[in-house]
């Protein structure tokens, strides 16, 4: 091996003096290091590489629908994302059933998009559906950029749930208002409790109409006619669902039945069934009986039985026959003192003997005492109005009376031929009492044969049932052939008395 001659081992020191160049070691030193961990870095295991997103294709996400139930708008929007967003056209299709809605959305802040530039698209447009029955909207969101690009479609679907009509639980007013003298005014306040199923919120109005008083048929409305639920006004309490309005009332209202019909209408369309109410305006004036009228003048006092008594009384009231309140009867007795009738009932029905309905001629069946004597007797009746006005008729006079008992039917056979044996016969008899059957105390008979000269004496008559009797007779070989005679009497008892006399031919 040749060995170089220049060659030479050489031992250095470090020292003081040597000081730059210890520095350039120390130096080169470090970044031998540093290089190495590097490399001992990029000898090791690499983190996965993230999905990697095309920024020159649009993409959608986030699609949004909401409503305005108040303005009856949708407002739809959905987030963008491209890399010329100034340039990207986004749309949207809105379908349900046949129908096909299309719309353009924007980033401009403007037609529905609250910011402008937030890469959020919307828009806003009017409801082509009813939300009173359920429907199903499929939405579908698209997006196409300058180069043609278009984003991959984002579809939503929305159900619209129905909404239903609102209720007026009730009607708060008056039934009757006094109407004011000429220049003078007075309010009325009315309350409708509603409920709505769908919120409060979701109601737009509650109105009110009145009914012509000359034609039925029509109703009369103004856009003023509403009431409110703000607690102004004639509104106590703001938002309780309790609508209220003041009904102005002047001295030129009619005097008449006044029915309103109360309806209420949600965001929807809507609307409650009608609610009727009265209020009847009338005038501080007394009410009048025009006639009154006794059905007879002459009564039958019924025996241990309550008598009846009918009346006829025509009685009016400007302010409406809802005006009368009350109706008393007084009658002075025989023995002269005047008590009042409590016991009577009273119809404008057409029934009960009333022969008309509703033609202000009211049938007023009274019943008198059991006790009631027979005799002369006076009555008069009073009728009475919400302010306590009282109207008197006149004073009729009647009787009870006593009325003799009458045969209504004898039934009987008048020729017998005389048997070989002993035969069965009846001589059935019929009587009635117009002071009612009670009345009857006694039914007899006495019998006088051919033979006899004068009839017998007074025998009982047997009684079948009520009002219904019977004579039983035996007829045989014995029987005296001729004619029998039968005098039949009905007693009452006031001792009233009925007779009759009937024969029989026997033949031999």
């Amino acid at each position: 091996m040749k060995i170089n001659k220049d060659f030479k081992m050489k031992t250095i020191e470090i020292a003081p003096k040597n000081q730059k160049i210890t520095e350039k070691m120390r130096y080169g030193l470090l970044v031998s290091l540093l290089m190495l961990s590097l490399g001992f870095i990029g000898c090791g295991p690499t983190a996965p590489e993230q999905q990697q997103i095309d920024p020159e294709i649009p993409r959608l996400e986030d699609g949004q629908l909401s409503l305005n139930s108040f303005l009856r708008q949708m407002q739809l929007q959905v987030k963008a994302y491209d890399n010329d967003i100034q340039s990207l056209i986004v749309n949207c299709s809105i379908s349900s059933g046949d129908t096909l809605l299309l719309l353009t959305l924007n980033d401009d802040g403007l037609n529905g998009d609250h910011i402008p530039g937030d890469h959020v698209f919307g828009a806003s447009t009017a409801w082509f559906f009813s939300d009173t029955t359920e429907t199903i909207l499929e939405i579908t969101f698209h997006a196409t950029d300058a180069d043609l690009n278009e984003a991959e479609a984002l579809r939503i679907e929305s159900i619209i749930r129905a909404n239903l009509p609102p209720q007026i639980l009730s009607i708060s007013s008056p039934d009757t208002i006094i109407r004011p003298e000429p220049g003078l005014y007075d309010t009325v306040i009315v309350v409708a409790e509603l409920y709505d199923p769908n919120g409060p919120e979701d109601i737009v109005y509650v109105g009110y109409e009145v009914q012509s008083i000359d034609n039925p048929q029509e109703w009369r409305s103004s856009p003023a006619w509403y009431l409110h639920d703000t607690g102004i006004g004639a509104d106590s309490i703001a938002a309780d669902q309790r609508y209220s309005a003041g009904l102005e009332i002047a001295s030129t209202n009619r005097l008449a039945r006044n029915i309103f019909r109360y309806q209420a209408k949600d965001r929807a369309g809507n609307f409650s069934l009608f609610v009727y109410d009265t209020i009847v305006i009338y005038q501080n004036l007394p009410p009048e009986i025009l006639s009154f009228k006794l059905e007879q003048e002459s009564i039958p006092k019924q025996v241990d039985n309550i008598t009846p008594l009918r009346i006829f009384m025509e009685a009016k009231d400007d302010n409406g026959p809802d005006d009368i309140t009350g109706f008393h009867f007084y009658i002075k007795s025989p023995a002269g003192e005047f008590s009042s009738i409590a016991d009577f009932s009273i119809f404008n029905d057409g029934t009960s003997g009333d022969a008309h309905a509703d033609d202000d001629i009211y049938t007023v069946n009274l019943r008198l005492p059991e006790d009631a004597d027979f005799g002369q007797f006076f009555i008069y009746g009073e009728i009475q109005d919400r302010r306590h006005n009282i109207s008197r008729s006149d004073t009729l006079g009647f009787t009870l009376v006593n009325i003799t008992p009458f045969y209504s039917n004898i039934s009987y056979n008048s020729t017998v031929s005389r048997p070989q044996s002993a035969m069965r016969d009846t001589i059935f008899i019929s009587v009635s009492d117009e002071n009612g059957l009670a009345d009857i105390a006694a039914v007899t008979y006495r019998e006088k044969s051919p033979s006899d000269a004068e009839f017998s004496s007074e025998r009982s008559v047997l009684q079948l049932s009520a009002g219904e009797y019977y004579i039983p007779l035996v007829w045989d070989s014995s029987s005296t052939a001729g004619t029998w005679f039968y005098r039949i009497w009905v007693r009452d008892r006031s001792n009233e008395l009925a007779m009759r006399t009937i024969s029989i031919q026997v033949n031999p």
